[in-house]
């Protein structure tokens, strides 16, 4: 089974070269394993995964406040501008 090399900058056409430093400045350096480790051939890709997840996990804390303050019976503010978060 054929493997993909590790992405190196030189590698990669010069479009995708800002995406793989913003890359990799954010993970702290250049992955050797796991799955960003052969994401990061596709910089663009890989930046758009990592905002898909970081608003997936947004999305779960903003599902455990509403079951918490649901659960609990909470009283909110009456001033409170904002719609109540659905469960």
């Amino acid at each position: 089974m054929a493997r993909v090399p590790p992405a190196t900058k030189e590698s990669l056409p010069q479009h995708l070269r800002d995406p793989f430093d913003a890359v990799v400045q954010s993970r702290g350096g250049l992955p050797r394993t796991g799955p960003v480790s052969v994401m990061i051939n596709s910089p663009e890709a890989c930046r758009r995964a990592f905002h898909f997840v970081e608003l997936t996990m947004l999305m779960g804390f903003y599902g455990t406040l509403a079951f918490h303050v649901n659960a609990f019976d909470v009283d909110l503010p009456t001033e409170r501008t904002e719609p109540l978060l659905p469960v």
